[in-house]
C-alpha cells in the first residue's frame, strides 16, 4: 500500500463528493451533516455505532454500490467495517468526547480510521486523510508515530 497523505488544507463542505467519508463523533452530528449534504444535492449513507447490524449493512451497501455518493459516519468505521472504496476520510474535528470531556484524537485513532482511505483495487489508490473546514488545523493530523 502507498503512504497515506494528509491534506494540507481543510476541505470545505461544498467540496465533499463521491467516495468521501466524513467522520464525526456523535450521532447528532452524523444527522446534521447528512441533512446539510443532502440540502446541497448529495446522496448520503450513514453509519454509527448504535445502528443495528442489518441497517448498517444496508447503508454500507448503498455507499459501496454507488447509490450514496458520500458516507457520513462515526469512527465506528475504523473497526473492521468494510465500507468500500474511500477517496478521502475527512474528519469533522480532531477531538472527541470521551464521556467526561473533549479530548484530542490519538495518533492511533487517526491512523485506524484514516487508514480506510485508498484501500480498494486502485479505484482510490491514493487515499487522503483530511479535516473539514472549521474542524481545526489540518497540520495537526498525525499519521505516523
Amino acid at each position: 500500500m502507498e503512504p497515506l497523505p494528509a491534506a494540507p488544507e481543510p476541505v470545505p463542505l461544498s467540496e465533499i463528493g463521491r467516495g468521501d467519508a466524513v467522520i464525526t463523533f456523535s450521532r447528532r452530528e452524523v444527522f446534521s451533516l447528512r441533512a446539510e449534504l443532502q440540502r446541497r444535492g448529495r446522496s448520503v449513507a450513514v453509519v454509527y455505532g448504535a445502528l443495528g447490524p442489518p441497517v448498517r449493512r444496508a447503508q454500507v451497501r448503498r455507499f459501496r454500490e454507488g447509490e450514496a455518493e458520500v458516507l457520513v459516519a462515526t469512527d465506528a468505521i475504523g473497526v473492521g467495517l468494510n465500507v468500500g472504496p474511500l477517496r478521502r476520510v475527512v474528519f469533522s474535528a480532531l477531538t472527541k468526547y470521551d464521556g467526561k470531556a473533549d479530548r484530542p484524537l490519538t495518533v492511533q485513532e487517526i491512523k485506524q480510521t484514516g487508514g480506510r482511505a485508498g484501500r480498494f483495487e486502485g479505484e482510490h489508490a491514493e487515499g487522503i486523510v483530511a479535516l473539514l473546514a472549521g474542524g481545526g488545523d489540518p497540520r495537526e493530523i498525525v499519521l505516523a508515530a
